[in-house]
């Protein structure tokens, strides 16, 4: 069986670069695994990495495992000044390989089944990568699958793709994994826990609950545990699984003081009972003991022979046994482990005199099958007879041992009767459904207790996630395990609890806080948190209908947000469009957007002085379109009626004009007409008939809006014997990522409202415009308007204040920059078009579920506006560019669908070229910006995405 990739290659997975070679080797294919350079060869590599040996031109002549300095220099396998190369476990398969590994797969027998049957094991970096290596064919050739593999994937041989960007991360020991959980790492230290109690620096707790008055070290790891008060753990410690508050502690101490540098885990094992394992942070298992004096070997941090002989115990009381000729057999009722008396060496099974401690037991109930352990030929922590079996639930009683807290002789005899086992023993008794079932318990309890809070509060937490938690938590029946039902105080498991009576108890709460008319929260939040629980509960229509109500709220606070509605409860009388059972899609969402936004117009009429200029007038309107840089998302509603947003972006002409305009003219006869740049026309002659929900694929959906939202849908404004006749253009393609379609609807409102002789300041067509967007049912942002509206380069900042307040910042460019700015910017139309409308509603929704990785993206975004305005304002072009990127970067966490293969293919082949690139808008095809080096790099780009050729095209622009 294949095994999994280890948390290191996982890492590196998530840094590395697409690789594809060019073509297929005549072998029949190619496979190009990244790799690393290992900075210290000196030392063996991991076990679970093999260095390999490389030729020049990249092809991979040999594997090596645990090689040590001679070998690797022996094999070929050092580049550059002695570093070795490491495979990140990353394979790319191609070609003829790849049609190889598919027929494999298909055999019948499967062979992966066999290999189950059998107990065997296959590696990734050993069998499966050897069968690409010629060199270890014959190795081959004894190993599990190994002819198997060699026939049907021998052909193809193995290439190597360097990639020094990468960094080696290598959890192999418990101080490793501290060291980068401490190390900066974008985790947070808090996961699904209740922490009031002392906690240091860089310590994580995961699925744990901390007292108040318990007290934690920095730079360790607390999982799934309850500590309660009179808990003190030092400092870089890994405590798994323990629960002071119900446990039995020692006579000897009233408290648990548990000493820095130590772990202590509390293993369940087959046959109901458990262990509690404690040991030190930097102790080697492997480390062989010898004589006192002479020994490595340390354990909870102190030499092994001084620990023995602090306690009075002697070696062959850890392993019984040791030289021994034949097998020990340690069955579940026989001790056969235990450690002989005094300094007496004795390897046979206690005696029916011999007294267990209270706490400890020998193992029942299921018992574990035996062991039939070889004989102890290495005296080290693995094989050590150290822990103490216990019952199930009794915890701690032999910390204190452990530790040095209780070396009486009391403890020591006890410690004698009771069933020990050894690391090795333990490792094959593990019951790990019990240890799940702790797990989800103990998770499901914190989520359920989190989720109660955040409700009576500010529901800031992701209502959906903690329901699933909840149930995943408590969904822990089986019909084998009738000990793991865990029962809530009416008798019924917690699951059925929490769908009878939790989610729909609390939805029953947030529809009370929606019907307050001074609330805290958004209604758009309390409508998707009460959704969110609906569903948990198996309310599944009344869920439907409240995520339509919060999309029809985000209408209403986006109205009143920006002044044109008053401030009013979203209709509850409005038709629900969602059909019972279905979730709500694109569609309801627009519609529940658009009749909320209509009936709020209707109540509050856009405010207008209503006196149309003299016929035959003509009002022209020529807008630039906008490239964004960083922070778009935190434009849009509701983050930025609830949030600051901030977004830096630029006005731009294309090909030397402003490429989106209108012109509206005032004609002597009645209704209104609509020309469009594809010779599309329209005749409204009722304006009264624009209340109905607009029609999302209407071509002058826009242009129809524009008139509702500036006031001509509620008043008598024409008449019969005056009209309007509207033109349109765009020299853009759709889906363009320029934010053509607000900027048309900016120009149509600029327009509209010159007509009446209103207001056409840039605030006041920014707010309509973001009603409008409400109005066609596809949400949208003010960043598309104002980059429009604004000239030249700008960091736009939105106060959620009522009305949105803008506060627009020009960012002043020199003469000289200004140049080399339209030099090195490149903009490219990747021949790929999409509409924003289906991303936007996704995202807005993670944002109304207060989805924590959404949230904190978008944060990150608005302080890269800042960085970019910044980098832009002080020349530096190249912090740009890295801004740049890592927008783009977010964008593909926020939508992992905002880019493609041939969006990849064309950034890579420039990307020697570029310092940062990103797609414009909401991604998915449109425009790409690409900043180049230095004036002759992007030249040398335009160059060649010129030959690259369609539908790839590279357009002229300039600051607007």
């Amino acid at each position: 069986m294949v095994q999994p990739l280890s948390v290191s290659s996982l890492l590196s997975l998530q840094q590395a670069k697409p690789y594809y070679s060019a073509e297929s080797s005549s072998a029949g294919g190619e496979l190009s695994p990244p790799l690393q350079p290992l900075k210290n060869p000196l030392e063996r590599a991991p076990a679970s990495h093999a260095p390999p040996a490389v030729e020049p031109r990249g092809l991979v002549t040999n594997l090596l495992q645990k090689p040590n300095a001679l070998e690797l220099e022996e094999a070929g396998a050092l580049v550059g000044g002695g570093a070795a190369l490491l495979d990140t476990g990353i394979f790319a398969v191609k070609g003829g390989a790849w049609r190889d590994l598919l027929t494999l797969m298909a055999l019948r027998p499967n062979p992966v089944e066999a290999l189950l049957t059998s107990g065997e094991e296959m590696s990734l970096y050993e069998e499966m990568a050897g069968a690409w290596v010629p060199a270890r064919h014959s190795w081959l050739q004894s190993r599990p699958l190994g002819p198997l593999l060699t026939e049907y994937l021998g052909r193809s041989r193995l290439w190597y793709h360097f990639a020094p960007e990468l960094e080696f991360l290598h959890f192999g020991t418990t101080s490793e994994v501290l060291d980068h959980l401490a190390s900066g790492w974008p985790m947070a230290d808090r996961q699904l826990s209740n922490v009031r109690g002392d906690v240091g620096l860089n310590t994580v707790v995961i699925g744990s609950t901390v007292d108040v008055m318990a007290s934690i070290g920095d730079g360790g790891l607390i999982c799934d545990s309850k500590l309660g008060a009179q808990t003190t753990v030092g400092s870089r410690c890994v405590i798994f699984g323990l629960d002071t508050y119900h446990a039995h502690l020692s006579k000897t101490s009233s408290t648990l003081a548990i000493p820095s540098h130590l772990c202590v885990w509390v293993v369940p094992l087959l046959g109901g009972s458990q262990v509690t394992v404690c040991c030190g942070v930097d102790d080697n298992p492997k480390e062989g003991y010898r004589e006192p004096g002479s020994s490595k070997a340390t354990f909870c941090g102190v030499p092994l022979g001084d620990w023995l002989q602090a306690r009075g115990v002697s070696s062959a009381e850890l392993w019984p046994g040791f030289g021994s000729v034949g097998v020990l057999e340690t069955g579940s009722g026989s001790p056969a482990n235990n450690g002989a008396q005094d300094t007496h060496s004795q390897s046979a099974v206690a005696g029916s005199d011999r007294q267990p401690a209270n706490k400890s037991t020998q193992i029942d109930s299921k018992p574990a099958p035996p062991d039939q352990t070889p004989v102890i030929k290495e005296r080290n922590l693995w094989n050590a007879s150290l822990y103490p079996v216990e019952e199930r639930g009794a915890v701690l009683d032999w910390v204190p041992w452990f530790i040095g807290r209780a070396m009486t002789s009391e403890t020591r005899q006890q410690w004698r009767g009771a069933q020990r086992l050894s690391l090795a023993q333990i490792h094959r008794r593990i019951d790990f459904a019990a240890l799940d079932r702790t797990v989800r318990i103990g998770r499901g309890e914190l989520a359920l207790g989190i989720l109660q809070r955040d409700v009576q509060g500010l529901l800031q937490r992701n209502v959906a996630a903690l329901s699933e938690q909840i149930l995943w938590g408590f969904n822990t029946q089986s019909a084998d395990s009738p000990e793991s039902s865990v029962n809530a105080p009416s008798g019924r498991p917690f699951a059925n609890v929490l769908a009878s009576d939790w989610a729909p108890g609390l939805a029953e709460r947030l529809e009370a806080n929606i019907r307050e008319p001074i609330y805290t929260v958004p209604r758009s939040r309390l409508h998707m948190a009460r959704a969110d629980l609906l569903r948990a509960g198996g309310h599944v229509a009344e869920a439907d209908q409240a995520e339509e109500d919060a999309w029809r709220a985000v209408a209403s606070e986006t109205a009143t947000g920006v002044g044109i509605a008053a401030e009013s409860t979203p209709p509850d009388d409005l038709p629900h469009h969602s059909e019972a059972g279905q979730r709500p899609g694109i569609r309801e969402q627009g519609l529940a957007l658009q009749e909320a936004t209509l009936s709020l117009l209707t109540q509050s009429p856009a405010g207008v002085n209503g006196h149309l200029g003299p016929v035959g007038e003509v009002y022209r309107v020529e807008l630039p379109v906008r490239l964004d840089i960083a922070g778009g998302w935190s434009d849009t509603p509701p983050w930025s009626l609830e949030r600051v947003g901030r977004v830096l972006n630029i006005a731009a002409d294309l090909e030397g004009r402003p490429p989106v305009g209108v012109e509206v003219e005032v004609t002597g006869g009645g209704g209104v007409s609509i020309q469009d740049d594809e010779g599309r026309e329209c005749k409204v002659e009722d304006l009264t008939l624009l209340d109905a929900p607009l029609a999302i694929d209407d071509p002058f959906a826009v242009a129809k809006a524009a008139l509702v939202v500036t006031g001509f849908g509620s008043r008598d404004l024409l008449g019969p014997e005056r009209g309007l006749r509207i033109s349109t253009w765009a020299d853009v393609p759709r889906g363009s990522g320029l934010g053509t379609s607000s900027i048309l609807a900016a120009a149509l409102v600029r327009g509209l409202l010159r007509a009446q002789g209103a207001s056409d300041s840039n605030e006041d067509v920014s707010h309509k415009v973001l009603v409008l967007e409400q109005l066609m049912g596809t949400g949208g942002g003010w960043q598309d308007q104002v980059g429009a509206l604004w000239p030249g380069a700008k960091c736009t900042t939105s106060l959620p204040s009522r009305p949105l307040r803008l506060v627009v910042e020009e960012v002043p460019l020199l003469p000289a920059l200004r140049h080399e700015l339209e030099s090195r910017l490149v903009l490219v139309f990747t021949g790929k078009v999409r509409l924003a409308r289906n991303v936007l509603q996704k995202v807005v929704g993670r944002y109304l579920r207060r989805d924590a990785r959404a949230i904190a993206s978008v944060r990150r975004l608005t302080e890269l506006a800042t960085a970019g305005q910044k980098a832009l304002a002080t020349g530096d072009l190249t912090a740009l560019g890295a801004v740049m990127s890592e927008t783009w970067g977010l964008h593909q966490e926020l939508d992992p669908h905002c880019s493609n293969p041939d969006v990849e293919r064309l950034f890579s082949l420039v990307d020697h070229l570029s310092v940062g690139h990103k797609l414009l808008g909401a991604g998915g095809g449109g425009f790409a910006l690409i900043l180049a080096k230095d004036v002759h790099a992007a030249a040398e780009m335009r160059a060649m995405l010129d030959e690259f050729g369609p539908p790839a095209k590279v357009h002229s622009w300039s600051l607007g």
